[in-house]
């Protein structure tokens, strides 16, 4: 009937209602389904793209890191190199400073002995004009004698005669007052120097006159004891050979008072002279501590002293010509020294500047290894992410598919 008809109608539609939505179901379900697949493919695309990005830029990051190992290991090996050279550098230095120091302390070692040579020089010299100015000052004599171009004198006895080393104090002993004298060549120039002294009022003087040769004077001539001479032998003169025969040719010169004393015993006319000045004769003794230095002595001294002084200038000019040696050398050495100080100096700047460099270079070194690692770290987690992607797809693709239903 047609209730029933309708009913049954009714039914139907419910039932393709149902099947209409089962399907949409099933192809909402495929669609989403093919997305999922769809998005899991382009994912693991991705990944894969970013894994070849990484690997790129880690493999960028090692090469960097063997550049900057290989700078890192040349500089070093340059620095090594460049370090023992600084050694030898070092050790030239400290070798020249030391050798600097050596001139040095030679130079002020010979200008400490110039100051003192000069110092000596110096006393020497005042010592020399002292005993000039003690000679110069003996009264009438040296009247005399700064009053040449009136009088003819010949010049001083002790000038114009040498006594042998050691002898002076003897001879100038036995002469006594005549040690002082000045000597004349004839009688007349003795007259004229006495008429000089007296209008001068100069004072007293005892005149030697040298005169012409005549006959030989007579001289003792025996035996002595060997510390004996005749004061005639230890007396070298040009001029007074005469005159001094005449003064000192009853003169003999021992070495002491006991040895004068045996002369005298034996030769009782003869006048004995000892080595320090003591006068021994028959009829008269005379000596005692030594007194004023006789002229002859004087004269010794000034020699001795200017002997002395002559050789003190020759050696302060022999010193300072080694000194002006020792200057040049010291500034060779120093320049020498200043030289490889300015080496070192560049040494040390190089060093600094490799150092440096290497500093740099390590850095580089570190930061693009720890790069490559960061990136090996993503390329992992990358990978572990597309292994997740690929492990879903294959779900997905292996899930069964849900068969449309079918309606009758």
């Amino acid at each position: 009937n047609l209730a029933a008809a309708e009913g049954e109608l009714k039914a139907r539609e419910n039932e393709l209602a149902q099947a209409l939505r089962a399907a949409a179901d099933v192809r909402e379900g495929n669609a989403r389904r093919e997305g999922e697949i769809n998005s899991l493919l382009s994912r693991i695309q991705a990944s894969e793209a970013e894994i070849a990005r990484l690997s790129r830029n880690r493999d960028d990051a090692l090469n960097r890191a063997a550049q900057a190992q290989q700078q890192f290991a040349a500089k070093e090996a340059e620095i090594a190199g460049h370090g023992a050279g600084e050694e030898e550098l070092d050790s030239d230095y400290q070798g020249k400073k030391s050798a600097l120091d050596t001139a040095n302390a030679e130079l002020e070692a010979l200008r400490d002995r110039e100051r003192a040579i000069e110092r000596e020089r110096s006393s020497t010299q005042a010592r020399v004009e002292a005993l000039k100015l003690s000679v110069a000052s003996r009264d009438g004599s040296a009247a005399l004698l700064n009053a040449r171009n009136e009088v003819p004198v010949l010049g001083s006895l002790a000038s114009l005669m040498e006594v042998a080393s050691g002898w002076e104090v003897a001879i100038g002993a036995a002469l006594g007052s005549l040690a002082d004298a000045v000597v004349v060549g004839r009688l007349s120039d003795a007259l004229d120097a006495l008429t000089l002294l007296k209008r001068e009022n100069a004072g007293r003087a005892e005149i030697v006159v040298v005169g012409a040769q005549e006959s030989p004077v007579q001289i003792f001539n025996q035996p002595l004891p060997q510390s004996a001479y005749r004061a005639v032998d230890l007396i070298r003169t040009s001029q007074l050979q005469r005159p001094l025969a005449q003064l000192l040719g009853n003169t003999v010169i021992a070495e002491s008072l006991n040895v004068a004393h045996a002369i005298l015993q034996q030769y009782p006319t003869l006048r004995v002279v000892t080595k320090e000045g003591d006068i021994l004769g028959r009829d008269l003794v005379s000596g005692g501590s030594k007194s004023e230095s006789s002229i002859v002595e004087l004269n010794a001294a000034i020699e001795a002293s200017e002997q002395k002084l002559t050789e003190l200038t020759h050696n302060g000019e022999r010193l300072r010509f080694e000194i002006s040696q020792a200057v040049d050398k010291v500034s060779v050495q120093r320049n020498e020294l200043e030289r490889l100080l300015a080496a070192l100096n560049e040494s040390d700047a190089r060093m600094a500047a490799l150092a440096e460099q290497i500093a740099v270079f390590s850095q580089t070194r570190s930061a693009a290894h720890a790069e490559a690692e960061r990136l090996t770290s993503s390329i992992g987690e990358a990978n572990d992410l597309i292994a997740r992607y690929q492990a879903d797809l294959i779900e997905l693709q292996n899930a069964p598919i849900a068969p449309a239903p079918v309606v009758e």
